[in-house]
C-alpha cells in the first residue's frame, strides 16, 4: 500500500513538473525612434516568467514588469529583456531604438514694412550666419510663402539663430538688412515649440527692382542706395 502511495505521489510530481513551461520573453515599445530626453514606454508581454531584467544599453538596468526610459545621447540602442522562469531558465528578447537630436520648427511670415500686408509667393532662404546671408553660401533651406505670406520650416537645429533672405519680384528685405541686421536675424529657435519670425520687406516698383540682378547683386545695390539719414532701427520701429 505504501508503495502504491509513493508511486502515486511521484507520478503527480512528474505530472506537475511536465506542465511547467520554459519562460518566453517578449515586449513592445511605444516608439522605435525618439528624441533625446523623450520617455519611451515598454510593455512586457512575456509568459511563464517570474523575474525580469531590462538592459537599456546605456548603463541603466531595471527590474519592474513594465518600464519607461529615456536616453541622454543620440545613437541606436539595443534594449534587452531577460525573462527568468521558476527553475532559473532564462529567455531574452531584443529591440533596437534610434535616439535622435530634437529639432525645431520655424514659421516665417513675410509682411510689407509700411502697410503690413502679406506677401505671397516670396522665396525665403535660411542661412546659418550673416556672412553666409551676404555671400549666399551654406544655405540651409528654401521655400515659398503661401497666400497668407506664411512658410513653415521643419527639422531645424534648435538653440541657434538663423538669417532670413526674402525675395519676391516686387519685394525684398535687403535694404532693411543693411539698416539693421536684426531685421533678418531670428530669435534663438527652441525645440518642441512653434517659433515665429516676422520678416519685413520693402516694396519696389518693377523699374526699381532691376530683375536682371542676382540676389547678391541686389543686396549690394540696396547697401549702396540706402539713405543714411533715414535708417529704420528695429528696436525703434515698434514692429513685431
Amino acid at each position: 500500500m505504501k508503495n502504491i502511495a509513493l508511486i502515486l505521489i511521484t507520478s503527480i510530481a512528474v505530472l506537475f513538473t511536465s506542465c511547467e513551461h520554459d519562460p518566453y520573453a517578449d515586449f513592445i515599445a511605444s516608439e522605435t525612434a525618439a528624441e533625446v530626453g523623450e520617455l519611451v514606454y515598454f510593455t512586457n508581454r512575456s509568459v511563464d516568467a517570474v523575474d525580469y531584467e531590462w538592459d537599456f544599453d546605456d548603463g541603466y538596468i531595471a527590474y519592474n514588469y513594465n518600464v519607461s526610459h529615456h536616453w541622454e545621447e543620440t545613437g541606436i540602442y539595443t534594449i534587452t529583456l531577460s525573462a527568468y522562469g521558476k527553475d532559473g531558465k532564462v529567455d531574452r528578447s531584443f529591440m533596437d531604438i534610434e535616439i535622435y537630436q530634437p529639432t525645431a520648427d520655424l514659421e516665417v511670415i513675410v509682411l510689407e514694412y509700411y502697410d503690413e500686408y502679406a506677401v505671397s509667393n516670396a522665396s525665403v532662404r535660411l542661412y546659418p550666419t550673416i556672412y553666409d546671408w551676404e555671400q549666399e553660401t551654406n544655405m540651409i533651406a528654401e521655400g515659398w510663402t503661401d497666400t497668407n505670406g506664411s512658410l513653415l520650416f521643419t527639422g531645424l537645429e534648435p538653440n541657434r539663430r538663423y538669417y532670413v533672405d526674402v525675395w519676391e519680384e516686387s519685394h525684398d528685405n535687403y535694404q532693411l538688412a543693411e539698416e539693421d541686421a536684426a531685421w533678418i536675424e531670428t530669435q534663438v529657435v527652441q525645440a518642441g515649440e512653434l517659433n515665429t519670425f516676422y520678416a519685413y520687406v520693402d516694396y519696389y516698383s518693377p523699374a526699381k527692382k532691376k530683375l536682371g540682378l542676382t540676389r547678391k547683386e541686389l543686396k549690394q545695390k540696396r547697401a549702396d542706395e540706402i539713405p543714411k539719414e533715414n535708417r529704420r532701427l528695429k528696436e525703434e520701429s515698434g514692429k513685431k
